[in-house]
Formats: structure tokens, sequence, C-alpha cells
């Protein structure tokens, strides 16, 4: 999947089913959350910046990985 050099919206990745279902295995503390329709105009590079102080750049890099393999 082309995430425009993370310029992607969180929005698009979770209309596209694949990697939906990737982001919603990897995070899916997050997955029902109400915040996911907030952020949805948020470009990946933004979300990636506010996750990572949760989340170990380790494990946002995998799922990065992930989805540009779709």
């Amino acid at each position: 999947m082309d995430l425009r050099k993370n310029k992607i919206t969180l929005g698009e990745l979770m209309d596209n089913t694949q990697a939906a279902e990737i982001l919603k295995k990897e995070f899916p503390e997050w997955a029902d959350s109400p915040l996911i329709k907030m952020a949805a105009g948020m470009t990946i590079s933004k979300v990636l910046k506010v996750a990572g102080k949760h989340v170990p750049k380790e494990k946002l890099a995998e799922v990065i990985t992930k989805l540009e393999q779709l």
C-alpha cells in the first residue's frame, strides 16, 4: 500500500479493509475508541508522533512495514 510518505490519513487507512484489520489487530485497545473517528483526518505521520508516546518505536515501524506490504 502506498502510504504517500506517511501523508495518508488514518481515515483512508481505516477505509481499507486489510489495513483496518492490521490496525485493529495491532492496537485492539484503540479499535473501538471514539478517538479514532476524531483522528480520521490526521496523517499517519501525525498519528505516529502521538502514538510514539505510548507505543514502542519498534512496534510502530513493524506496523508501518505491514501496511506498506499490502
